[in-house]
């Protein structure tokens, strides 16, 4: 009896063990995998406002700041499986917008109109694709359902709007072969999930002070803060909850192209491929490498700020999870205007005197270098009040019409490196040889505006 009890008992452990090893093994192989995931929260001048998981928003490129609370666009969820992946095991990924709703969604069921949402949606039963490459191109078409019948919008609306009414769509201009694919339980393939929408009414992650420092306000430190003033931009490796960053404090200046580098530099710190981080910054191409750029600040949150705003659930639980999430302040129209660049229109002219050479043909001389002449202004960078004014200049010709000495009697700019430049430009001068075969002296007026 005894003997029959223990065998039972071992036959029993037996198969617990065996159904436990087998539960640990499947949860082992649908768990290799992770997620990285971008997008960026957008909040306008007019804050307070909905903030919005917004788009490339070609309209911020024009310097435009009128915006429709609530609209926006992206993130994108990337799938990465690992060795081992178990690929017939379905994943289901729940989107949570903490007290805002959802705009849209992709892929749509069977691929066709925007579902109902409201503050979450869930998608069910997604596989990955392994080693199975897709990108753009399977982007749905922009006047296809699933962009057609996006929010309370018909097709009028959607045309005044143009591209950023349809997220999923723009996939098609920015998103690269990526190396695997995805598939919902209704055969619709995508390479990453899309979503956007609002969160509702929330005070903007930051904000500028009236000296045009920026200030946090969000919960959790602020990372790889990017501070636009005029045409430069100033970044903060770190700005902390209610911590300003102000110019004279930022660990680097950067001209607009170096900031794209840095950019790039800052998306693959965080976690990004090489791949996704190009995508992003290919997504947002034109307001952030516009003149003038239609924002302020730039930033990204910190992962559990991204987590308490908008919840990600995936099951079975991934390996790991990069949520990069940057945030956008938008310009006003004084800060669009301060940081235009700005141009110098030079005027030439030949005052009245009793020299003995012909007026007009200095001018039309003069004329021909006014390309050279405006690099003398644009080589000290951006044209400035500084350079507005007048220069007159006197020069002796000699009878082959050369330009053998040349100085400035009069600068009514505040730029005293001006001179020495326009002067040599126009030592290069060919002038008419001065009638009667003697050297000639001439004037020459040079007034330039700030437009």
């Amino acid at each position: 009896m005894i003997n029959v009890t223990r065998c039972l008992f071992l036959i029993t452990l037996c198969a617990c063990l065996g159904l436990e090893a087998h539960a640990q093994g499947v949860a082992d192989e649908t768990g290799r995998f992770s997620v990285h995931e971008w997008g960026l929260l957008y909040f306008p001048a007019s804050a307070p406002a909905a903030p919005r998981l917004h788009s490339s928003a070609h309209h911020l490129a024009r310097g435009q700041t009128t915006h429709r609370p609530g609209f926006g666009g992206k993130p994108l969820l990337f799938f990465h499986p690992e060795p081992g992946f178990n690929a017939d095991a379905p994943l289901d990924v729940t989107i949570t917008l903490k007290g805002g709703a959802l705009r849209e969604i992709w892929p749509t069921p069977k691929g066709g109109v925007q579902p109902k949402l409201k503050g979450a949606y869930t998608w069910h039963q997604l596989k990955i694709q392994p080693n199975t490459p897709c990108g753009g191109e399977l982007a749905p078409p922009r006047d296809g359902p699933a962009c057609m019948s996006i929010g309370p919008q018909g097709p009028a609306a959607l045309v005044a709007l143009g591209d950023l009414q349809c997220e999923a769509w723009e996939m098609s201009l920015y998103l690269p072969q990526l190396p695997h694919c995805l598939q919902t339980h209704d055969g619709i393939r995508a390479p990453v999930l899309v979503y956007n929408g609002a969160l509702g009414q929330q005070r903007p992650i930051a904000a500028l002070t009236p000296k045009g420092a920026l200030r946090s306000q969000a919960k959790r430190p602020l990372r790889w803060v990017y501070l636009s003033v005029g045409v430069d931009i100033y970044r903060f490796d770190e700005v902390p909850p209610g911590g300003l960053a102000q110019i004279e404090a930022a660990q680097k200046k950067l001209t607009p192209a170096d900031f794209i580098i840095d950019l790039l530099g800052a998306l693959e710190a965080q976690g990004l491929t090489p791949l996704e981080a190009g995508a992003f910054i290919k997504a947002w191409s034109t307001p952030l490498k516009a003149t003038p750029r239609g924002w302020s600040a730039l930033g990204f949150l910190d992962p559990a700020e991204i987590e308490a705003r908008a919840p990600l659930k995936i099951k079975p639980q991934p390996r790991a999870v990069t949520r990069v999430m940057a945030f956008m302040l938008e310009a006003s129209p004084a800060q669009i205007e301060a940081a235009r660049p700005k141009q110098i229109r030079l005027k030439l002219s030949v005052p009245k005197t009793k020299q003995t050479l012909d007026s007009k043909s200095i001018e039309r001389a003069a004329r021909k270098q006014i390309s050279a002449l405006r690099h003398c202004y644009a080589r000290q960078g951006e044209a400035s009040a500084a350079q507005e004014g007048r220069i007159m200049l006197k020069g002796l010709v000699d009878p082959m019409g050369r330009i053998t000495a040349i100085n400035v009697i009069e600068n009514t700019t505040q730029d005293q490196r001006l001179h020495g430049c326009l002067s040599a430009r126009l030592r290069r001068l060919k002038l008419p040889p001065p009638k009667g075969g003697a050297p000639a002296p001439f004037l020459l007026q040079i007034d330039s505006t700030l437009r």
